[in-house]
């Protein structure tokens, strides 16, 4: 019972990270295309 319990929580941790690291990844793209977009805007 513990042992399938620490690995379902270590499971969770591990799958928390991933979707946080997704989600910065995102964030990232997202803020440089805007940038990208203000600065073509501004060159034009």
């Amino acid at each position: 019972m513990i042992p399938t319990y620490l690995s379902g929580l270590l499971l969770s941790r591990d799958h928390l990270r991933h979707l946080m690291k997704a989600e910065s990844s995102s964030l990232l793209l997202l803020s440089l295309s805007s940038t990208l977009c203000s600065l073509l805007k501004c060159g034009s």
